[in-house]
């Protein structure tokens, strides 16, 4: 029998149960952990009957051998619990592998989503900021355009006219404001800078109303023009503008007058610049 077949290998009757629980073991450890652990608790009890049917040997020391077999049944009691514990823990982390890469798709997908939005905020703002500056470009344009259509008018509102190389005349029109007179001393002083004229004639027959804001701008103008080396002469005076001056205590007499513009030219070659 199975002694036959041990003691025929060369194999004695003490080592043939230990052989036997070998062979067993290594078939627990390809099978997996529940066949070891069958293994460590079938073990014992296969040997007895082996031994009793007598289809095994066993050695006149039968406390060796049944101490053998407590060794080899522990040993394969300790390892399947092992493979458990290890397969255990290769599912979970097996398990966690799974868990981190669908976290970590999961976090793609936030990121590729994220950087499309961004993608998105950012196209959109180079928008705004194009129509801003294109904005920005046609008010500045505007701009402009104003400052040149303020300048012509200020041309139109103040026509300066040459007769000689050094006489002006100035017609005003319509009523004098803070804004007008500001601008009506700004243009005359360039003018006779640019010209070097040497008398100005400033018509005010088309003046509405001259009040103290009016008259004291005309005072200014004298004063400044007598400065650049030339003189004033305020021609067109009516009647009535002539009884406000008064009562305003305006003081004309640095100012030359005359009651027409011809007047005023006639006087100019019997007279001279001063």
């Amino acid at each position: 029998g199975i002694s036959a077949l041990s003691s025929s290998n060369g194999i004695g009757p003490a080592s043939a149960p230990l052989i036997y629980g070998l062979i067993i073991l290594i078939g627990g450890f390809t099978v997996g952990w529940w066949f070891g652990l069958l293994v460590a608790l079938a073990l014992p009890s296969a040997i007895t009957i082996l031994a009793s049917l007598e289809l095994i040997s066993m050695p006149p020391d039968w406390s060796a051998t049944a101490l053998y077999v407590i060794l080899l049944s522990a040993y394969a009691s300790l390892t399947a619990l092992y493979t458990r514990s290890l397969n255990s823990a290769l599912r979970e982390a097996a398990h966690r592998a799974d868990e981190l890469a669908a976290a970590r798709q999961a976090l793609e997908e936030i990121n590729r989503q994220l950087e499309q939005r961004i993608a998105e905020r950012t196209a959109a703002l180079e928008q705004a900021l194009a129509a801003q500056a294109t904005q920005a470009q046609a008010l500045a344009a505007s701009l402009a355009e104003q400052q040149r259509l303020n300048q012509t008018i200020n041309d139109l509102s103040f026509p300066i006219i040459p007769v000689r190389n050094d006489i002006l005349i100035l017609p005003l029109i319509g009523v004098l404001s803070t804004q007008r007179t500001n601008a009506l001393i700004e243009t005359v002083l360039k003018r006779i800078e640019q010209t070097r004229a040497r008398r100005i004639f400033i018509d005010v027959t088309g003046v509405a109303v001259i009040d103290t804001l009016v008259a004291q701008a005309l005072l200014q103008l004298a004063a400044a023009v007598r400065l650049l080396g030339a003189t004033t002469t305020l021609v067109g005076i009516r009647p009535e503008v002539a009884q406000t001056l008064v009562s305003l205590g305006a003081d004309f007499t640095q100012v030359r007058t005359a009651a027409t513009l011809q007047e005023g030219l006639a006087g100019v070659d019997k007279v001279g610049v001063s």
